[in-house]
């Protein structure tokens, strides 16, 4: 390579090199142009928002405006009520229809209430031996072994346990049998 060629390189690297910078000095006036822009229309956006803010707080002043404001609120607190009132009495409904349901029928799956009032879900042994109990008044492990043919009486007596431990039965100690009534409210 002679001396010429060698200039026309250096020339045409210094050229590129030239034009690279400008393009970069390009975008960064680009991008500060437009971060003001972007600046101004948050400082447009904060005064309409102070505007409005000055603006709500000088109809505030005004009783007018505070008497229908109270108004509103009284009659939105109104439906409120109502609502809730309605969905207390569809609440209600629903447990008498849940103890309605659980005394007169053998699903596979019966609502009892706990003494918590809490809504639960009994397995279908359990929901038997409930059942049982509100036929015959009262049962020992052995009725219920019977009625649910289980092979021992240790299973019977541990559903019977269970359901007492739970709040769902009483047991009561007749000498060597132990008795399980249904739990009075």
């Amino acid at each position: 390579m002679n001396n010429h060629d060698m200039f026309e390189e250096m020339q045409r690297m210094l050229n590129q090199k030239m034009q690279e910078e400008m393009a970069e000095k390009e975008q960064n006036r680009q991008s500060t142009m437009n971060k003001t822009q972007e600046k101004q229309q948050q400082n447009q956006q904060q005064q309409g928002f102070d505007q409005d803010f000055e603006e709500i707080i000088r109809q505030a002043q005004n009783p007018a405006t505070l008497a229908l404001l109270l108004y509103k609120l009284t009659k939105e607190r109104e439906k409120t009520n109502m609502l809730l009132e309605e969905m207390l009495t569809k609440f209600e409904e629903t447990i008498k229809e849940l103890k309605e349901n659980s005394a007169s029928s053998t699903s596979n799956t019966i609502a009892y209430l706990t003494p918590t009032q809490k809504i639960e879900i009994l397995p279908e042994q359990d929901q038997m031996i409930l059942n049982l109990i509100a036929e015959k008044g009262q049962v020992t492990a052995q009725d219920v072994q019977k009625a649910l043919s289980y092979k021992g009486q240790n299973a019977a007596s541990q559903r019977l346990m269970k359901l007492y431990k739970e709040g769902y039965l009483q047991k009561i100690q007749a000498g060597r049998k132990v008795l399980y009534i249904g739990k009075t409210p």
